[in-house]
Parts: C-alpha cells; structure tokens; sequence
C-alpha cells in the first residue's frame, strides 16, 4: 500500500532518473490522500504527465525502475484517470496544489471539486464513498459543481446528464438538497 511518505519517495527517485523537465498531474484518491483530505489506502497513483515534451510512454521505463528499486507494483502510477480528464472544467489549472518539486519534476494534484467531477462521470461503484465523503465535510464547492455539470450538459458532453443526475442523487441521499 502506498501512503503519502513512500509516494514522496517514489518521486523523488523518479526526479533523479528524468532526463528533462516533466509535470506529473495526479487525481483519484492518491490526490485525496496527498491532500490529508481522506484517509485512504490506494495501490497506485492515478496521475498522466501534462505540459510536458515526455509523455506516458517515456515515462514508462523510469516508473519501472523506480518500481523495481521501492517494492513498488510495476504500474505504480498509471493512467486509468485520463479518459474522465475531457470534463475537467476549463479553470482547474486554478486550483491545482504542487505536492513535489524536484529538480526535474513537478507533481501536481486535482483539486477535490475536480476529482468529484471526474468521479461522477466516472459513476463507478468503488467511487461512491469518496465523492459522499467530500460532499458531507464540506472539501468542495457544490454550487460550483452543479454549475459546471450544467454546463457539460449544453456542450452535450458524453454522460453529462447522467453525472448531473449522479450528483444530484447523492447530494439528496446525503440531505443536502
């Protein structure tokens, strides 16, 4: 299991092999846990390089390298995230946090209001309890949220009316609507 002592490790490992200067944009609930946002345990970290010239699959043999020399499992970080990343609102570059600055490289986390944005398009069954955990303490705007999946709606994005019917379900459930 990875927590946030030994992500920090494999990053700072990572930093020492990259060749030139690479961003890491990390979401899932690797970022709630980076966060001390939610006490979670996770595998791997769901993160894609972004604004950089390497991309996934330059990344690649040095992702396994550090895996090999951590104990890490091979797919450490890993890219599952990156199909829900077209809902991300426009100004999500506002609100990202730096969690590590090495000489190399830069690793950057979602916002929560971003990561329960993915997550109700995503609508998966192991992401229920994150999004009702950051709805009922509050970690992110709501407002901004129903605004923005209203938004996804008139661009017809693909799921938008149903992650708005997602949200709206659980905002009730949670007796916050």
């Amino acid at each position: 299991m990875l927590n946030k002592k030994i992500i920090k490790q494999a990053f700072l490992e990572l930093d020492k092999l990259l060749p030139e200067k690479t961003n890491i944009l990390i979401g899932g609930g690797a970022a709630l846990l980076i966060l001390d946002i939610m006490p979670i345990a996770t595998m791997d970290i769901d993160a894609i390089p972004f604004k950089s010239v390497i991309g996934s699959d330059e990344l690649k043999p040095y992702r396994e390298k550090v895996a090999k020399k951590l104990g890490l499992p091979h797919d450490w970080i890993n890219e599952h995230f990156y199909q829900f990343t077209f809902c991300l609102p426009e100004d999500y570059g506002k609100r990202l946090k730096v969690f590590f600055k090495g000489k190399k490289l830069i690793c950057y986390v979602l916002h929560p209001t971003d990561i329960v944005i993915m997550k109700l398009f995503a609508h998966r069954a192991k992401d229920e309890s994150h999004v009702k955990y950051l709805i009922k303490n509050d970690s992110t705007d709501l407002e901004y949220i129903d605004e923005h999946l209203e938004e996804c709606i008139d661009k017809n994005l693909p799921k938008a009316k149903e992650a708005q019917n997602y949200f709206h379900d659980l905002l009730r459930a949670l007796g916050k609507i």
